[in-house]
């Protein structure tokens, strides 16, 4: 068997290079006497981040109380997105007390997530639509807005290197992501959480048989008191296994994308608000969905 020269691996990977974790990653390695296929495929394997474990995030807004926006798939970007109706969501709740917002993913649009997607875009690329967040996404005092990237936030990751996420927080103090695909938010010091998903597949013909599925899959430990699923452009408040769950709708008319596959889009964001118990969990809990006909 061939084994790898030292500095082989860095000629891999030197198109793509390496972080700091990473480049410990790689000196820890180096000297192992792996065989060059096998010195290519951890190259490989770096570029991509480990997913098995879910970020967590304390936001400890208050000791038992909480109220939070969740919404999610803006899809900035793509003509069919929604601002008119998404700034009046954000002025709705803002003048209900709402100061907190969570997004469920799908922030832009990306480029060619499928067929013939670019002709649905006005703003083509990561870097338009970075701009497009910057410039139009809604900005009010004392608001943030908390965000995980959905598939189409992370085409640009997957297929041109880049990290939509970097160029929208650093332009944007109020906006700030919590990763991807998951993240665990505490949302308060007895311990409620609120897990943020963004999970794959297409819309089943149940409104719950996804949301149903996601929650099976969860062990018992592991369990937040409420999640948000975004991703499926519908609408749905469920409890299942104790878990609070909630489709979080969508700011995205119908795409022809959408129409082709016979897929209709639930315009609209919730307003929740309850209390925590002593030892966390929820003691009471309303949610309001607040829909937009078109």
């Amino acid at each position: 068997m061939k084994l790898v020269k030292k500095d082989l691996l860095d000629n891999i990977v030197n198109k793509d290079p390496l972080n700091k974790e990473e480049k410990k990653i790689l000196e820890a390695i180096r000297h192992q006497n792996l065989s060059i296929e096998e010195m290519r495929v951890l190259a490989k394997g770096l570029k991509y981040p480990n997913k098995s474990q879910i970020k967590k995030f304390n936001h400890n807004k208050g000791n038992y109380n909480f109220k939070f926006g969740l919404l999610g798939d803006t899809h900035m970007g793509n003509k069919s997105t929604l601002k008119e109706e998404l700034h009046n969501f954000y002025n709705t709740l803002y003048k209900k007390g709402v100061r907190d917002f969570y997004h469920a993913g799908d922030l832009v649009d990306g480029l060619h997530v499928h067929r013939g997607q670019e002709y649905e875009l006005y703003a083509l690329g990561m870097t338009q639509q970075a701009q497009d967040v910057i410039n139009d996404y809604p900005h009010k005092k004392d608001v943030n807005t908390y965000w995980i990237q959905g598939n189409h936030d992370l085409w640009y990751k997957s297929n041109a290197g880049g990290d939509i996420s970097s160029l929208v927080d650093s332009n944007r103090p109020d906006i700030h992501c919590l990763g991807e695909s998951e993240a665990d938010i505490k949302l308060t010091k007895s311990g409620t959480t609120l897990r943020l998903m963004h999970p794959g597949g297409g819309s089943s013909y149940a409104l719950s048989y996804k949301p149903q599925k996601i929650i099976e899959s969860i062990s018992g430990g592991n369990k937040p008191n409420i999640l948000g699923i975004g991703h499926y452009h519908k609408a749905l408040q469920m409890i299942y296994r104790n878990v609070n769950t909630f489709l979080t709708g969508c700011f995205e008319a119908q795409t022809p994308f959408m129409r082709s596959k016979n897929l209709a889009a639930h315009v609209g964001g919730w307003l929740i608000e309850g209390k925590s118990g002593k030892q966390g969990g929820i003691k009471e809990i309303t949610a309001t969905f607040v829909p937009y006909y078109l």
